[in-house]
């Protein structure tokens, strides 16, 4: 029998861009909702006409007619930012309106692999559950980021929050309104950690970059500018590039169509090329090179990579998508449950597996110590057995 549908509800922060009722939140704050309320400081209360969102760096806007024009804050500029500022977070933590909680800057250019694209600003300032979505705000009353309750595993404020820089926010801001969506280019590899013994091992000892190990599709810009497996790219566009996934940013910057100068190091040497970054699209996205799926507290231990059909016939599993276990942690919580390399996830507490982006978004569902159950498709002896996998979380 079908079960009835019980309506949920969540809530979450925003702040007004724009006077005419452009409202800037969390993507996590609106997505999948049927209907989206707005409730104004005034106590006014409008639902949203029209969404648009931006699942890779995590945020939304939200248009109403307030039938007139709106007080609207200002974007300041988050990389003039340094550790040690003062600032404040402005939200509804907890259903608590108009909370205001103050720190510094922690950190900042801080990655979490929940959220591809974005270098987020870490603060102390107590960012807690419905916080989400709402303005981090300097000493000149302006907005240097957009708050994002996205590590904490108790649910409460642990000291560390974390918030979507304002210069970073304005791009996605700009592009929403006038395409709709936001465009990133692509360039056709996968990478991995260029890591000290990595480097050493080619002959660029305390070299940074990004090691190519994959070129994905035949028509891949990469390829069409020379690029190899094995090659070394160490600076983007002028930009020299500190680690893999400064190179992934960098990438997302440029605009498809657009032509870029690549320097890389082969066989110790160092060359140029210009290549010209293709759309990127979901399906030049399913042949990532491996995923660490550590998120912040390595919870699987594992690493895995999505399961393409290409892969699959490779390896001779029946299933056409999942996530393909490449590593498993000799101390982790998957090699405590059994797990091994080439096990194939299906599905993750009942939900079905596609691919990374979803074992992640359900690990980051599954508080500290909880269970997750896996249904794992193994291949043996050219046949498969197909087993649920209860895992304890740490």
């Amino acid at each position: 029998e079908d079960m009835p549908r019980v309506p949920r509800q969540g809530a979450g922060s925003g702040v007004i861009i724009d006077r005419s009722g452009v409202i800037l939140t969390n993507n996590h704050v609106v997505s999948g909702a049927d209907e989206v309320i707005v409730h104004l400081q005034d106590g006014r209360e409008f639902k949203a006409t029209k969404i648009r969102t931006d699942k890779q760096t995590d945020l939304a806007l939200v248009w109403i007619n307030a039938g007139g024009s709106l007080p609207a804050a200002k974007l300041g500029d988050s990389d003039r930012l340094q550790i040690g500022d003062w600032v404040l977070a402005i939200g509804t933590p907890f259903g608590l309106e108009a909370t205001v909680s103050s720190g510094i800057i922690s950190a900042k250019g801080r990655h979490l692999r929940t959220v591809e694209r974005t270098n987020f600003l870490q603060t102390d300032a107590a960012i807690n559950p419905g916080n989400s979505g709402g303005p981090l705000v300097n000493m000149k009353a302006e907005v240097v980021g957009i708050n994002s309750n996205i590590i904490s595993n108790s649910g409460g404020s642990m000291g560390i929050g974390f918030a979507i820089p304002a210069n970073m926010t304005r791009k996605v801001y700009d592009q929403l309104v006038t395409e709709g969506a936001v465009s990133r280019g692509w360039l056709g590899v996968s990478i991995q950690p260029l890591t000290p013994d990595l480097a050493r091992s080619f002959g660029l000892a305390g070299q940074k970059g990004a090691l190519v190990a994959e070129l994905v599709g035949q028509e891949s810009p990469a390829r069409k500018a020379g690029l190899e497996v094995g090659d070394i790219i160490v600076e983007f566009d002028g930009e020299p590039v500190q680690s893999n996934t400064h190179l992934v940013h960098l990438v997302g910057d440029v605009k498809p169509g657009e032509t870029v100068e690549i320097k890389y190091y082969r066989d110790g040497n160092l060359r140029t090329t210009h290549v010209t970054l293709d759309r990127r699209s979901f399906e030049t996205e399913a042949s990532a090179a491996p995923v660490e799926l550590e998120s912040d507290k390595g919870r699987l231990g594992i690493s895995g990579q999505n399961l393409t059909e290409q892969l699959a016939s490779e390896i001779g599993s029946t299933s056409r998508a999942g996530v393909l276990l490449v590593g498993v942690d000799p101390n982790g919580p998957a090699d405590d449950a059994g797990l091994t390399r080439g096990d194939i996830v299906i599905e993750a507490n009942r939900q079905t597996i596609r691919n990374v982006d979803d074992l992640q978004r359900i690990l980051a569902d599954v508080p500290s110590g909880g269970d997750l159950l896996l249904r794992i498709e193994r291949v043996g002896g050219g046949q498969s057995s197909f087993l649920f996998v209860p895992v304890r979380l740490e």
